[in-house]
């Protein structure tokens, strides 16, 4: 946020009223995260430009929490005073004790300094700033801004921190509680669209799957075919060798008793006659 105001004010071109009340709807809706958690409430205690990080739809990030402090129900209030002095509340001037209210105030010189690119408290010592803050008077914004971001403005920059407006009052002004429904019908739209843009894939992706299927179910299919036509080759070749095989035995037990018949004679003929001898 620092650089874009750092540019506005270089090139002499205001930031857009509209955009200033969407950053802030941000800002306050991060504010609130940090003052209603559960577990202890946060004071960030440095909230500035530089803290405010904006990509390029103008939404806003709440970073460099290395100041805040955790509250608890036994601490409701902190005495530490750290921060930067143009943003600080003039309870931390004073040294005094304050809470989540000192953040509001830094708010709300960070919304005056978005507007009229500067803070609205300056001056060339701290001495002279701290009289300044204590005393809670600053320029109006450029009259191209509305009345009601002037009032906002002065209700934030209240010296009492008692009269100051909490994170809930704020989101029901009807400038920022609109944007709230805006951004909430923005989001959902967004979750519809992302939805169907999964539902698109989902669909896809099944009828890629479908197609892969198909195709292994044809691959499968075609499969079955060879293997059954080797397997009617495989039981041809089977029945040939059989056949093959009984025609050899006939063949051989032909030619084994063929054999036989022609072996007795020679058998015979081949002993030695017997003669008796007187």
């Amino acid at each position: 946020m620092g650089t874009l105001i750092k540019k506005c004010k270089k090139e002499k071109d205001y930031i857009a009223e509209d955009v200033i009340w969407k950053v802030f709807t941000q800002i306050l809706l991060a504010l609130h995260e940090c003052h209603t958690k559960k577990t202890g409430k946060i004071l960030h205690r440095d909230l500035k430009p530089a803290n405010i990080f904006l990509d390029g739809q103008n939404n806003i990030k709440l970073g460099d929490f290395g100041l805040s402090r955790v509250m608890n129900e036994q601490s409701m209030f902190a005495y530490t005073h750290v921060g930067t002095p143009y943003y600080m509340s003039p309870e931390q001037i004073n040294e005094s004790k304050y809470n989540e209210k000192s953040d509001i105030w830094s708010a709300g010189c960070l919304l005056y300094e978005i507007a009229a690119l500067r803070p609205p408290f300056e001056a060339s010592n701290h001495l002279s700033l701290a009289i300044k803050i204590k005393a809670g008077k600053f320029e109006r914004l450029p009259i191209r801004y509305s009345d009601d971001l002037q009032k906002l403005i002065e209700a934030m920059l209240n010296t009492n921190p008692d009269r100051r407006p909490s994170v809930e009052d704020l989101l029901t002004i009807p400038q920022v509680a609109m944007r709230i429904k805006e951004k909430r019908v923005r989001d959902r739209l967004s979750q519809i669209k992302q939805t169907e843009t999964d539902l698109q894939k989902k669909e896809e992706d099944l009828k890629q799957l479908e197609g892969s299927l198909s195709k292994k179910e044809e691959e499968l299919r075609q499969l079955e075919q060879r293997i059954q036509g080797m397997e009617k080759k495989a039981a041809a070749a089977t029945t040939q060798f059989s056949m093959y095989s009984q025609l050899e035995d006939q063949e051989d037990s032909g030619n084994s008793y063929g054999n036989d018949e022609n072996a007795i004679p020679d058998t015979m003929s081949t002993q030695p006659s017997s003669r008796l001898t007187f």
